[in-house]
């Protein structure tokens, strides 16, 4: 008798909805999106997994493994809803957060601001310490002035404390010695030290990640404890793991002491898997867009990888970097601005405006009839015919066009002196320039020409602008994935367990001791190893790869190279020079082999495979496809136009030429006329796209309700 299949689970919760797909190794998966319960995260997402699965002939005692995405960590972040928490620091050094770094991140905006920190400088409390750059101790700890700082955080009513001394990645005795102070004086305190988050030099960055791991931890590790709680008492008896910024999942224990690691858990799986489907289509250069109801995500991928930053912000005022709060840890690279569906619309200094808040779920847009007032880009393109009132969410969720009009009209048009499809018209365009320009930063901005790749478009909004933004920014090809509504949970169950670890020693090369350089990957090595037992990787699936950040000697950043040898010696270090100079050139222009190169930071990366998620083709449909026509507002016309609507599990094998709708239950694509979209053998569509002509001066015409 054959055995059942191996079924998992993948949950990721957005900020409007929360998207789930069940799988099984004999083949099946399956899609299904809810609205996310805001009120009781854990408990309405349990609600609506148990739901779904019941729904799919499973019991929620047959799931294998649950893979979570959240973005929870870095909601909690933007809504300053954390921990009241304390930092504890070297004496001389309170106003490191406030401080920052001198570069402006726009360096002409002389009224430019800064993130405003997480904790007010009264909850800055001074150590007397000091830790020398080489970890030498250049003054003893005051161990009596710790305990009576521990006593005044407590006054202070803090919840959190996080620890971050100076030069503590060289030398981890005093913030060990302060945490346990702290813990003995203030039981009840969550701490966080810096020496166990990140051991990489940089006080700001490094203070800043471990205040913010500080800051999320109660809402983070009190959602996780309930959240797996809820889901055992549901007959759960498999493995949990959670999707990590750095594109690789964890246990639930390992980011519960570090839930700084989970900040952009749901994004990255999208872009792991956009970069999978873009390979797998032939098409190794490929831009994710990951446009749901809160944020927008854009990032690139090559070769089905995406890349990789140390240089994470969160809560950033624009796209520009040193915008945000830095985060010390490697994270995919993605870059990311509120504009989702829900994101709401204003009419600010007589211009339409799409701001950084969003309607959520409770109470959404103002077309979902529950108890939003306030117009969305959701309701924008409800008006622009975008959208079938009867068929979101494959028609279990009915959409009032009254209601998205009347908000637009309200709080937009009215104000403006537009009309409503003219405002509409303006969120729209609005929404989308703002992500085109964030296609530009990840692209043109370094150096790449967006005309070498495709973009590969997903979200429950997503589908709605990629073919605008594409044409914005020259992108020849746009790839709409099976199930494109939910990719970023189809992503979660193609994740490897993957750790990195890194340490800072300033080294010049050509006096380095290969020895300590050794020394330095053998403890890396133990750690992640700890990490990834944790996690319970396979050892027989499990590779790790070394790198090092270098760079000419004087200069204040680096490149990360790989450090391809087991056992570092002389020849590993001249060969880890020459792709340093390889890649500077590449980056800058010109190298100078002739200048003395030193490391700053030494890595270690651990990865443990596991089975990708292989989505099955779809069949074409056996007819024309259209099943209805009704009218939609296009630039490229002026005015509304009679417009075929296509269900996508019907679609012909035969091209569509635009202007054409194609409704899936989990997201809406719009195709505008000129473009051209067709079914490829892997089941997504894929889209050829007319280059931007002159926009339109024809007035809008007509009305749509």
């Amino acid at each position: 008798m054959a055995a059942d299949p191996r079924v998992r689970l993948g949950i990721d919760i957005g900020g409007t909805f929360t998207d789930l797909v069940l799988a099984d190794d004999g083949g099946r998966i399956v899609m299904g999106k809810e609205l996310t319960a805001s009120s009781d995260l854990a408990l309405g997402t349990v609600a609506s997994a148990c739901s779904f699965v019941d729904a799919h002939g499973v019991a929620m005692s047959q799931v294998d493994e649950i893979v979570h995405g959240t973005t929870l960590g870095s909601n909690v972040v933007l809504e300053r809803k954390g921990w009241p928490t304390a930092l504890f620091i070297t004496e001389g050094f309170r106003d490191v957060l406030v401080i920052q770094r001198g570069r402006r991140h726009h360096l002409y905006d002389l009224f430019g601001g800064k993130p405003e920190p997480l904790i007010p400088r009264s909850r800055v409390l001074e150590v007397p310490e000091r830790i020398a750059f080489d970890g030498g101790v250049v003054r003893d700890l005051d161990e009596d002035a710790v305990a009576r700082l521990a006593r005044q955080a407590v006054d202070l009513g803090v919840e959190a404390v996080a620890i971050s001394l100076l030069h503590s990645y060289q030398n981890p005795r005093h913030e060990r010695a302060v945490a346990a102070i702290v813990r003995r004086e203030a039981p009840g305190l969550f701490v966080s030290i810096s020496s166990e988050i990140s051991q990489r030099f940089r006080e700001y960055e490094r203070a800043s990640t471990t205040v913010i791991n500080a800051y999320i931890a109660g809402e983070v590790r009190r959602y996780l404890r309930d959240f797996e709680r809820r889901l055992r008492r549901a007959g759960f008896a498999g493995v949990l793991h959670v999707m990590q910024s750095n594109g690789g999942v964890a246990g639930v224990d390992t980011v519960s002491r570090h839930p700084v690691r989970l900040l952009e858990s749901g994004p990255a799986a999208g872009a792991l898997m956009a970069g999978q489907i873009a390979a797998a289509s032939g098409r190794p250069l490929a831009i994710s867009f990951d446009m749901g109801g809160t944020t927008a995500k854009v990032g690139l991928t090559e070769d089905g990888i995406p890349g990789f930053t140390d240089e994470f912000e969160v809560d950033r005022l624009t796209v520009a970097p040193g915008s945000g709060l830095p985060v010390d840890l490697t994270a995919v690279d993605l870059v990311e601005i509120g504009a989702g569906g829900g994101s709401v619309a204003t009419a600010s200094a007589g211009l339409v405006a799409v701001g950084h808040e969003s309607a959520g779920s409770e109470p959404g847009p103002a077309c979902y009839q529950r108890g939003g007032d306030r117009p969305t880009v959701t309701d924008a393109n409800l008006v622009l015919g975008y959208l079938d009132p009867d068929h979101f969410l494959g028609g279990e969720m009915r959409l009032s066009v009254e209601a998205a009009r009347r908000a637009i009209e309200t709080h937009v048009a009215g104000p403006l002196g537009l009309t409503v499809e003219e405002a509409a018209w303006g969120i729209h365009e609005l929404a989308t320039e703002s992500m085109a320009a964030a296609v530009r930063v990840v692209s043109v901005d370094r150096g790449k020409d967006p005309r070498d790749f495709c973009l590969v478009a997903f979200g429950g909004a997503g589908p709605a602008h990629a073919v605008r933004i594409a044409k914005r920014g020259g992108i020849p090809t746009v790839i709409f994935p099976p199930g494109a509504g939910v990719v970023s949970a189809m992503g979660l169950l193609s994740c490897d367990i993957r750790f990195e670890a890194a340490r800072s020693a300033l080294l010049r090369i050509d006096h380095a001791s290969t020895a300590r350089i050794n020394g330095i990957y053998q403890e890396l090595e133990a750690s992640l190893h700890a990490l990834l037992h944790e996690s319970d990787a396979d050892p027989e699936r499990t590779a790790t790869t070394r790198s090092a950040d270098l760079r000419y000697a004087g200069q204040g950043y680096e490149l990360e190279v790989a450090v391809e040898a087991a056992d570092v010696d002389e020849g590993a270090l001249a060969a880890a020079v020459g792709r340093f100079h390889e890649r500077y050139h590449e980056i800058y222009g010109y190298s100078d082999r002739l200048r003395a190169v030193e490391a700053t930071t030494w890595r270690l990366t651990g990865t443990s495979s596991r089975p990708r998620l292989e989505l099955p083709p779809l069949e074409p449909g056996r007819s024309d496809g259209v099943v209805a026509t009704r009218p939609v507002y296009f630039d490229e016309a002026g005015t509304f136009v009679a417009c075929p609507v296509y269900r996508r599990a019907d679609l012909p094998t035969a091209a569509i030429v635009g202007p054409a709708v194609i409704e899936e239950r989990e997201c809406t694509s719009i195709i505008p006329p000129g473009c051209t979209v067709e079914l490829d053998p892997r089941g997504n569509l894929t889209v050829t796209v007319e280059p931007e002509r002159s926009p339109s001066l024809v007035p809008l015409q007509g009305t749509h309700a």
